[in-house]
């Protein structure tokens, strides 16, 4: 691979270069290799700009990194820094996918088509991107992976959203540069949203986890909390006939051949203190963002852990809304005592977990320097009583 030149603006030119048959023959060679001897590296410097050595040996980092959202997929894709950031991971496109209608889909703010690859190999489907790099990228992207979709360059508010079956958006929530988790203040805001709403309310609304909906659309929307790969990804707000429980809360983790859902208001009574037993659970952070840990905590039967959030019981359970842990030893929260534990048993710790205190990455440190053979988590909370360290192993398959 030649060196890496100094980074140089970019435009759009460049990116339909690297959209084309042209750039081909390079991101595939770059791939494998077989750019980086003398004499490949001197026709390289001959043939490519300073804008397209970038682009190719950029592309070569954003496909490794894209493996965790497009899996094999990603080596067909092109993306953006940006772009793959906010992208929508083919496993959760495919959950929203599912839940559409059949008939046209319109994807608002399509981005590099995340959603809409999924939405495209739904049933017909349209994306609206203002970005004409994004926009190029996504057809790029549909095509490389064998999705008929149309794509359109322009705003998304002027698209006429009464003539599909239903429509997504992803609203920019860095439209200064800064991450904002308020309505009013992504591009488009809560009034262009509203607006598209009254012209078609079976929508389908993408926002950061955190974000706190207008209680308008608290009321008139089902909330749902995406999971995957052990984080909350997003919150969905489903409006119109795409809502299957309107006012209500939903944590849905895809990572499974089914997706798992744990379904409520938020209000379930809060489960009663119970002593530490055999089993400590965490519920997911899609659970969590959701507040419906007491809900899941209720289908079932656990107490309550502390002031962290943990959860316990007395049987081990298989449930992709919970990581399992069993319970090794009760410690208190001090790192000599800890670290004398470690020495008088084979486990070693290799893994820290905090909720409602702080993670000390140094104890983490010393920890993991002690002999021991068998694999351990840390887990550290708040009790009523005092802070306590509860040494457990994860159980099969979480």
């Amino acid at each position: 691979m030649p060196e890496a030149r100094l980074e140089c603006a970019l435009n759009l030119e460049d990116y339909r270069w690297l959209a084309s048959a042209a750039a081909e023959p390079y991101l595939t060679a770059a791939a494998s290799g077989d750019l980086a001897g003398p004499r490949q590296s001197q026709r390289w410097r001959q043939d490519l700009s300073a804008a397209q050595t970038q682009l190719i040996v950029e592309q070569l980092e954003l496909r490794r990194r894209a493996q965790a959202k497009f899996g094999d997929a990603a080596s067909r894709l092109l993306f953006t820094r940006k772009r793959l950031e906010q992208a929508t991971s083919l496993r959760i496109g495919r959950y929203k996918a599912s839940r559409f209608p059949a008939g046209l889909a319109v994807d608002l703010c399509c981005g590099l088509g995340g959603d809409l690859l999924a939405l495209g190999a739904r049933g017909p489907a349209i994306g609206v991107e203002r970005d004409p790099v994004a926009a190029l990228l996504a057809a790029y992207n549909a095509q490389a992976m064998g999705v008929q979709v149309r794509l359109q360059t322009g705003d998304a508010t002027a698209f006429p959203v009464a003539e599909a079956a239903a429509w997504h958006i992803d609203p920019d929530r860095r439209p200064g540069g800064k991450r904002t988790t308020q309505v009013a203040a992504m591009l488009p805001g809560q009034a262009e949203i509203d607006r598209l709403l009254a012209s078609n309310p079976s929508a389908c609304i993408k926002l950061a986890p955190a974000t706190e909906p207008p209680p308008a659309w608290c009321d008139q929307a089902e909330r749902e909390w995406i999971g995957e790969q052990r984080e909350c990804k997003g919150l969905l707000a489903w409006f119109g006939p795409l809502a299957l429980r309107p006012g209500q809360r939903r944590a849905t983790i895809v990572d499974g051949d089914v997706p798992r859902t744990v379904e409520g208001s938020g209000d379930a009574p809060r489960p009663r203190y119970g002593d530490l037993a055999e089993y400590l659970f965490e519920p997911h952070a899609a659970v969590l963002a959701a507040g419906l840990a007491d809900e899941l905590a209720a289908e079932h039967g656990l107490r309550r852990f502390g002031d962290g959030g943990y959860l316990t019981g007395d049987a081990p359970l298989q449930d992709a809304a919970l990581a399992g842990f069993r319970v090794i030893e009760r410690l208190p929260l001090d790192g000599k005592r800890i670290r004398a534990a470690l020495r008088e048993s084979h486990w070693r710790v290799t893994e820290m977990k905090a909720r409602g205190v702080p993670l000390d990455e140094r104890l983490l440190k010393r920890l993991r320097s002690l002999p021991g053979t068998q694999p351990a988590v840390l887990l550290l909370t708040p009790t009523q009583e005092r802070r306590c360290a509860v040494l457990a192993e994860r159980l099969p398959g979480n």
